[in-house]
């Protein structure tokens, strides 16, 4: 048999030329992590270095801004000290201060913000940056009064994000004397997307300068939510002319509107609205009966006596304290009837021990 020494050494040959290029590789490979964990330990170098630098700037400047806090200054002199800052550094800072101080040391800091371009950079930010950025405006906005700040937070209760709109809107609340509440309605598309404190307290804070405003939209308003968030404010303006409109409230269709409408009676405290109250204890919610015999209580309404200890027997037990409690307020005619019930049997007799107990305890 002839060996085939010519094809032996043709695959020695090409296998050789293989395990070169394998080495030749590894080698390229090795390097390139080499040279790739030398460029990450440089650059962690450089960005630690970076960072220190930052660092000591800072602190620099958070001293400036204490001395100046200390000070105080013309806005002439405050400029110069200041020219060429970061404004972005110098605003982060201030907030912050802002909110562990007050009077004149808060005004100087308010001032700063304006003098070194702060304000004026955030009047640009609420129209044409990101979200972010626009909320860092709103923020910056919300301590100046002036129109020119008043009117770019108003154009941004037109924005495309619903947070923005409840943070303008927020801060006009706090600055605006003017702010409408029909213009929160119009802007803040109110309606099932938004159920907040924030919003109750936006809705608040702007009725209290337009009482006839709420109450003409309490009475025109066809959604539950607005009609809600008008109540809610209506009954902590406390302003008896308003006691006829919530009473009517009284007639909607709307659980939670009938039991906001009670919820405002009670903080508003007139007796006018008894007749309804009482009514309101045989309610078909059971939300509206609870909060029926709150306000009967709170307010002293011996007239609820005998629907209320009816109620003691009602199919849910909230509304059953609520009238065990109610009872309990309305003074010695209250307390014979809830005493009274409590000698008796089944639910009625429960929840009139569990109450008398309670202030027996306290």
């Amino acid at each position: 048999m002839e060996i085939d020494w010519a094809g032996i050494i043709s695959s020695f040959v090409s296998d050789l030329t293989f395990l070169r290029a394998i080495w030749f590789s590894s080698i390229a490979l090795g390097a390139l992590s080499s040279f790739t964990m030398v460029g990450l330990v440089i650059a962690r170098i450089i960005s630690s270095k970076r960072d220190k630098k930052l660092q000591a700037h800072l602190k620099k400047l958070r001293l400036r801004i204490m001395e100046f806090m200390e000070s105080g200054s013309d806005l002439e002199t405050l400029q110069q000290n200041f020219k060429g800052e970061n404004i972005d550094h110098v605003r982060a800072m201030v907030m912050q201060l802002l909110g562990s101080v007050k009077g004149d040391t808060r005004d100087l800091l308010i001032a700063l913000l304006w003098g070194v371009g702060v304000r004026d950079k955030a009047l640009k930010s609420i129209k044409i940056g990101d979200n972010i950025e626009k909320q860092k405006a709103i923020e910056v906005l919300s301590l100046f009064t002036d129109a020119e700040a008043l009117a770019a937070l108003h154009q941004a209760m037109d924005d495309e994000n619903q947070n923005i709109r409840l943070m303008a809107a927020e801060a006009l609340a706090e600055n605006d004397p003017d702010l409408s509440v029909v213009e929160l309605v119009e802007k803040l598309d109110i309606g099932g997307t938004i159920r907040s404190r924030m919003l109750r307290e936006i809705f608040l804070k702007a009725g209290r300068n337009h009482v006839k405003d709420l109450v003409d939209l309490l009475e025109g308003v066809a959604i539950e939510d607005i009609a809600v968030l008008t109540l809610y404010a209506i009954g902590r303006v406390q302003d008896y002319s308003v006691v006829p409109a919530v009473i009517k409230q009284m007639k909607s269709k709307h659980v939670n509107v009938r039991a906001e409408a009670l919820r405002a009676l009670n903080s508003i405290g007139h007796p006018k609205c008894m007749p309804a109250v009482v009514d309101a204890i045989g309610d078909d919610a059971w939300p509206v009966r609870a909060q029926a015999a709150v306000c009967a209580g709170n307010i002293g309404f011996v007239e609820a006596i005998e629907p209320l200890v009816d109620l003691l027997d009602d199919e849910e037990w909230w509304a059953r304290f609520r009238a065990a409690e109610a009872l309990a307020r309305l003074g010695a005619d209250g307390m014979a009837a809830l005493e009274n019930a409590s000698r008796g049997e089944g639910r009625s007799a429960q929840i009139a021990q569990l109450v008398l107990s309670e202030k027996e305890a306290a």
